[in-house]
This record gives structure tokens, C-alpha cells and sequence, in this order.
């Protein structure tokens, strides 16, 4: 059997080469990664979200942050996710709430601006009907 050349495209010499180049557009790498963790929140796979709380922990430890992630709303992403079934899920929602709210008083006060305490009540009413049916 006989061999098959492949044909190469031809080229347009024409063109200008700095046409042909995409300007990239800057992104703040911070709005990059909190919209990464609101999306990865917003999942359905329990490793994602566990993944996005890990990165939220550690995103408030810089304290840059925590007004960019307040204001894109993460509080009112997390605090549903302290009656998550699993109890990862739970347990890291409520650490990372812990850990911003350790930050001062002015967060605290965010935070019950954001509504927290209506999850954080409904969780212990969960657990208190659990513990008076036994």
C-alpha cells in the first residue's frame, strides 16, 4: 500500500501578526477566587464544597479579603450549609463562621446583620428533637 502525504495549510502572509494575538484581559485574582469558591459552594459534590470552605478559611486570614468576601455575599452561601447532611460540610461551614467571626466585633455584628443565627437555630432545634425522641 502506498503512503498518504498530509497537505499543510497554506498561510496568508498578508496578515499582521500583532492581529492575530488576543489581549488578555487582567482579572484580580482575588475576585477570581472567591468566585471560584461561591461556584464551588454552589455544588452539588460534597468534596467541592468542603474544598471551598478549606479556601475560604484560608482566604479571611488576610484581612483584604474579608470585606471583598462579605460583600459578594459568602456569609449567606455558608451559613445554609450548617445544616448541610454531611457532617464535614457542617462542621467546616462552622469552623470558617468561627474564624471570621474571630476577627472582631465589627464582623460579628456583619454576621448577624447576614442572618446567621436563623441556620445556627434551626440546627440546634434539629438536634434538640433528636435528642427528646430517644
Amino acid at each position: 500500500m502506498g503512503k498518504i502525504r498530509k497537505r499543510k495549510p497554506k498561510r496568508n502572509s498578508n496578515l499582521d501578526t500583532v492581529e492575530n494575538f488576543e489581549e488578555e484581559i487582567c482579572v484580580d485574582s482575588r475576585d477570581t477566587s472567591i468566585q471560584t469558591i461561591i461556584d464551588q459552594l454552589q455544588a452539588v459534590n460534597v468534596e467541592e464544597k468542603y474544598c471551598a470552605l478549606q479556601s475560604f478559611a484560608m482566604l479571611i486570614e488576610n484581612e483584604q479579603n474579608v470585606e471583598q468576601a462579605v460583600s459578594r455575599g459568602l456569609i449567606k452561601i455558608i451559613a445554609p450549609l450548617l445544616l448541610d447532611p454531611a457532617s464535614c460540610i457542617r462542621n467546616a461551614s462552622a469552623g470558617s463562621l468561627r474564624n471570621l467571626s474571630s476577627l472582631g466585633m465589627s464582623i460579628c455584628e456583619t454576621l448577624m446583620e447576614h442572618d446567621i443565627m436563623t441556620p445556627l437555630i434551626c440546627y440546634f432545634h434539629q438536634k434538640l428533637g433528636l435528642l427528646m425522641a430517644v
